[in-house]
């Protein structure tokens, strides 16, 4: 998580929007995944009678749904490592 100081002003860079991104669609696809499983939620194979569900969609939803999230995942512990490295880089020079 990004830390800035109280009074600066700042912008969300690409990479912050893109983990973004990618949390909130794998979130909801994830969601949409489980939620088509369940014959309550999904009677005659129609999620909230708008959305068209079957094994096949649930599980591609389920699967897009949990790489996203492992994408926004391995973005931040990339980022981890890249600024951790170059800060012990910076401070032996």
């Amino acid at each position: 998580m990004n830390t800035y100081p109280a009074n600066s002003t700042t912008r969300a860079s690409g990479a912050d929007l893109a983990k973004l991104y990618a949390i909130v669609l794998g979130v909801i696809l994830t969601v949409l995944g489980i939620l088509g499983f369940i014959p309550a939620i999904a009677p005659n194979g129609y999620l909230f009678t708008i959305l068209a569900v079957d094994p096949v969609h649930n599980f591609f939803h389920l699967a897009t749904g949990l790489a996203g999230l492992g994408v926004a995942l391995a973005v931040v512990g990339l980022y981890r490592e890249s600024t951790r490295v170059s800060s012990a880089s910076s401070m032996a020079s």
